[in-house]
């Protein structure tokens, strides 16, 4: 269980490093109607698709998984 959660951060602290400094949308960009809809459109496009690469892809979504079967094992067998 320790090393899953060693696992886990390693992959979060590295997907965190190279995200940092990603530009998403901003509140100010939803609501300025004068900028053109195409800039609008790929502005954040980089970093919102490796966020939801990260969340979607099986090797991430599979480790929380399998966290959560390791717990409920060792929940189950030391209770």
């Amino acid at each position: 269980m320790i090393a899953l959660q060693l696992l886990n951060f390693l992959i979060i602290f590295t997907a965190f490093v190279v995200m940092r400094e990603g530009e998403g949308y901003s509140p100010s960009e939803i609501e300025d109607k004068q900028q053109s809809e195409q800039t609008f459109v790929t502005d954040g496009m980089p970093y919102n698709v490796a966020v939801l690469s990260f969340y979607l892809f099986g090797p991430f979504w599979i480790l929380y998984f399998v966290i959560g079967g390791v717990l409920a094992f060792l929940y189950d067998a030391f209770k």
